[in-house]
């Protein structure tokens, strides 16, 4: 029996060992040749997904300092909080403090980061622009809330940071959710006239989804907000 098996396996490894030599000493046809070849000239297919350029023209920086200016100077000075470097900078005239780093941010969103609260008002006060925002449309007033950095929150609302209804809903559900309850405090306090009672009721409803009931200072913040309301209402 093991001798009929290894006869028959010797016969087919055999068999086709001599099909293979057959087709490989034919020569090609060139007519098949050309045809495939035709065939994928012709193919409609292309290749999906994004380019090279539109890459490039996705993480592309408008305004970028260039390298060693006073402009990236100032963006440095910005990250490391020296205000004193800063106040240096901006004296001898002519920065431009609209200009971005590589990540697309300008110094006052860097300060807003850190939360170096000095340096943003230096900024301010030299007129950077409170509502420039970088690639993901953050600007200095969202930036600051989402590190919870309170004291860099109100100055940049009441030098005129923008506060409508969506930055609104956002940061302040998303404030709520990580326990950030000093910038709950401040969007509470400084609403903004584009936010209406609605509005301001729908977002308390979506915190209280998001957080619950167990963080009782939460909880307290969301409930004057919508006692505010309420009674607002009561006055139209």
């Amino acid at each position: 029996m093991k001798k009929s098996l290894f006869s028959i396996t010797s016969f087919m490894f055999a068999g086709s060992f001599l099909y293979l030599s057959i087709c490989f000493s034919q020569p090609l046809n060139p007519q098949k040749v050309q045809n495939i070849q035709n065939n994928n000239a012709t193919s409609n297919w292309q290749p999906s997904g994004p380019t090279a350029a539109n890459i490039l023209a996705a993480t592309k920086v408008e305004n970028l300092a260039a390298k060693g200016s006073r402009e990236e100077n100032i963006i440095d000075a910005a990250k490391n909080g020296d205000h004193k470097k800063i106040e240096e900078l901006i004296a001898q005239g002519g920065a431009d403090l609209e200009a971005k780093d590589n990540q697309n941010r300008t110094a006052l969103m860097r300060a807003a980061e850190k939360g170096y609260f000095e340096v943003v008002r230096i900024l301010l006060d030299a007129g950077a622009d409170v509502n420039t925002k970088d690639k993901f449309d953050w600007t200095a007033l969202f930036i600051a809330a989402d590190k919870n950095h309170a004291e860099v929150a109100k100055i940049l609302i009441a030098r005129g940071a923008t506060l409508n209804k969506d930055f609104f809903r956002d940061t302040f559900v998303s404030s709520a959710f990580k326990g950030n309850t000093e910038i709950l405090k401040v969007l509470v306090d400084g609403k903004g006239a584009d936010v209406s009672w609605d509005t301001i009721d729908e977002v308390c409803d979506q915190a209280l989804c998001v957080v619950g009931y167990q963080n009782i200072e939460i909880r307290n913040i969301i409930e004057r907000l919508k006692s505010q309301s309420n009674n607002s209402k009561v006055k139209d």
